[in-house]
């Protein structure tokens, strides 16, 4: 786990991390819902098995699977009152996920600069990944759904300003 998901931390800080009070494997029946959408939550989450769903105004996103963090942006706003991101809810009958109590881990990493440092590092390269997946996805979505359209020949240009070259843009990114 630790090289390939913590390796911007040095090893002894991943050990603190893992021996912080307050930090335990956490198992979570399936439906169990780890934050809500605007409400604060005094957990950061790291997935070690399983799966969760996040939905954003009430939609589904994304899947958040072994290797994500939930609650990450709500951490890294540094407010006690900051509110996630989205709503998080497992799916499937054994997720289990590593959770800090977060107002002890911001504690913890406050007198730790270089700490706080690597961890916010590895939280932010978590994010990118996840929002380059979403875009990758997003256009893949974007791209079937013109391409199916050019196909059948029902684009007839009065679809939102796409017409067949735009299309053809969308499919080539």
């Amino acid at each position: 786990m630790y090289d390939e998901h913590f390796s911007m931390l040095m090893r002894g800080q991943f050990r603190q991390l893992l021996a912080l009070e307050g930090t335990r494997e956490e198992r979570f029946a399936d439906g169990t819902r780890l934050t809500a959408e605007g409400e604060p939550c005094d957990r950061l989450y790291f997935v070690i098995a399983g799966e969760c769903k996040l939905y954003l105004s009430g939609a589904f996103a994304k899947t958040l699977d072994e290797g994500s963090f939930v609650n990450d942006v709500a951490f890294q706003r540094g407010a006690a009152d900051a509110g996630a991101y989205g709503t998080v809810v497992t799916s499937g009958d054994d997720v289990r996920a590593i959770g800090w109590d977060i107002q002890r881990l911001r504690d913890h990493l406050e007198g730790r600069p270089e700490m706080d440092r690597n961890m916010r590092y590895c939280l932010t390269t978590h994010l990118v990944k996840g929002l380059l997946q979403q875009r990758k996805a997003a256009h893949h979505t974007i791209g079937r759904w013109s391409k199916d359209r050019l196909e059948d020949g029902s684009d007839d240009g009065a679809n939102g300003g796409l017409d067949g070259s735009q299309d053809r843009a969308v499919l080539a990114t």
